[in-house]
């Protein structure tokens, strides 16, 4: 967007929509190529989580290789990718994203920091048939303005605790609906 301080609740379906297709034609020319193993589309959005530009914006990284947690998804049966969804899919996904953006910065009265990711099949799709894709949103707030630090155990284990219950979270994002 040409809007600096756009964010992507403040988008609207159709220029969401223009950001889906575009994760979708970049994740289509980047899985082309020989040397690319894995797409990331991402968003880091705010100081909080280690964003260096002030402005909402998204990247893409491609690897040339599939990372740890994407195997391990693919393996337990997630994905196919953003290319792989119709116009009705993209349109579903632009509304969905648009609401639940809108929610997480009504949750706090405030812009709630976030990374926002797309976990999509590999390059070579043909090796996970039945991967399905899907959009994470992680907050480094446990509550407003409230920072959520790793712990020791966390890094050391590799297994990470959250002190949110996601199904009363989910039920308070609902009530702002």
């Amino acid at each position: 967007s040409d809007d600096h301080d756009a964010t992507l609740a403040s988008l609207g379906v159709r220029r969401a929509r223009q950001v889906i297709d575009l994760w979708a034609e970049r994740t289509e020319a980047l899985s082309a190529r020989d040397d690319v193993g894995f797409v990331l589309c991402f968003e880091n959005r705010g100081p909080e989580v280690g964003a260096t530009i002030a402005h909402p914006h998204g990247q893409i990284y491609a690897y040339d290789h599939i990372p740890e947690r994407p195997l391990r998804l693919l393996q337990a049966g997630w994905t196919p990718d953003l290319a792989s969804l119709d116009d009705a899919g993209r349109d579903g996904l632009a509304e969905m994203l648009i609401d639940i953006a809108t929610r997480l910065d009504r949750l706090y009265d405030r812009p709630l920091p976030y990374m926002l990711w797309v976990n999509q099949r590999p390059a070579d799709g043909n090796e996970w048939p039945q991967a399905w894709c899907n959009i994470e949103i992680v907050s480094p707030w446990r509550a407003a303005g409230v920072a959520r630090f790793i712990a020791a155990a966390e890094v050391a284990c590799g297994e990470y605790f959250n002190p949110v219950v996601p199904e009363a979270l989910a039920e308070r994002l609902r009530l702002l609906g």
